[in-house]
């Protein structure tokens, strides 16, 4: 099974496709008071809300599930840190291996008296 990063890639290219589609259909469609035309529009219109909220998923599991690419490993690559601060830890997920994110480092200086 896909993991939650794919799933919603896909799921976005899907309703996007289907957005262009019925654009297509709207724009076809000469009379603004046409009922079919208003249909099409109320569609895009919950299609794009619905496509704003797997956006918002996709963009929450790249951060919680991110790219092999985007991290620094330790020596023994079991560790890994994002730009962000995110520690991630190497999970195996059958023969996949990914990196999760655990919680976030940061340093700060401290005044002594």
């Amino acid at each position: 099974s896909p993991n939650g990063k794919e799933r919603f890639a896909k799921d976005l290219k899907e309703i996007v496709d289907e957005m262009a589609d019925l654009q297509e259909k709207k724009d076809e469609i000469k009379n603004p008071f046409n009922l079919d035309g208003i249909k099409i529009s109320r569609e895009i219109y919950r299609l794009n809300r619905e496509a704003e909220k797997v956006n918002g998923k996709l963009n929450f599991a790249m951060v919680k599930e991110p790219d092999k690419g985007l991290l620094r490993f330790s020596k023994d690559g079991d560790v890994g840190l994002t730009k962000e601060g995110g520690v991630c830890c190497q999970v195996s997920k059958g023969v996949v291996m990914e990196y999760h994110i655990l919680g976030r480092f940061s340093i700060s200086s401290v005044d002594r008296d």
